[in-house]
């Protein structure tokens, strides 16, 4: 849960398609120190020739942290309605 509280999702255009709807979305590299599997390549890396080398993120392996997450929060769900039930009675 901690992980996946750190995670900050954005609202977007990409510079292409300016007109677009916003997208959400993650930054690669704010998500690389979180869950660093779910991304390639180095933040502001360039070639030789100074063009941009673009990180990559896979968000399926974002899923798993985001499964673990809902699954602590039900917990603590339970717990607390079961608290409160005892409180009531």
């Amino acid at each position: 849960l901690s992980k996946i509280m750190l995670l900050k999702p954005y609202r977007f255009n990409w510079k292409k398609e300016p007109e677009a709807d916003k997208q959400e979305g993650f930054f690669a590299h704010e998500v690389q120190e979180l869950i660093p599997v779910a991304v390639d390549g180095v933040k502001d890396a360039v070639d030789d020739d100074g063009k941009i080398i673009k990180q990559t993120m896979d968000m399926t392996f974002i899923i798993p942290s985001m499964v673990s997450a809902i699954q602590e929060l039900s917990e603590q769900v339970k717990t607390l309605t079961k608290r409160i039930k005892e409180l009531e009675n």
